[in-house]
């Protein structure tokens, strides 16, 4: 029987990924979403300020940041705060995760520049 691991199996993603946002069941719900696809280097977080201090002890190929964050600072300023510092660079995937529809949010959001925006 082969052992397979997360280092030498072809099929798992060895992406590192971080995840952003207030609510503990949409944090569980993402990752057991990313799970699902192999990805098994998950940390997630519930405010701006944690995700700012993970981005800046590691680096993370993707990055799911909900923009409503509650008290603290949103996704929007996690996004322009983290390029500002260089924690967040071209190759990291930095996707703006949101319930908000209204025109002044999506394109507040668009402003900063995430690579995606994804609609809950």
């Amino acid at each position: 029987m082969v052992n397979h691991t997360v280092s030498n199996n072809p099929h798992i993603k060895n992406d590192v990924v971080l995840i952003v946002d207030d609510f503990q069941n949409m944090r569980s719900t993402l990752r057991q979403m990313l799970l699902s696809l192999e990805y098994h280097d998950i940390t997630p977080v519930a405010t701006g300020e944690e995700a700012l201090i993970k981005l800046r002890n590691r680096h993370y190929d993707i990055v799911l940041c909900d923009y409503n964050l509650g008290d603290g600072i949103d996704g929007q300023q996690v996004l322009d705060q983290a390029r500002t510092e260089g924690t967040v660079d071209l190759s990291t995937v930095f996707i703006m995760v949101t319930a908000e529809n209204t025109n002044e949010m999506v394109m507040g959001a668009l402003e900063s520049t995430p690579d995606a925006y994804l609609s809950k």
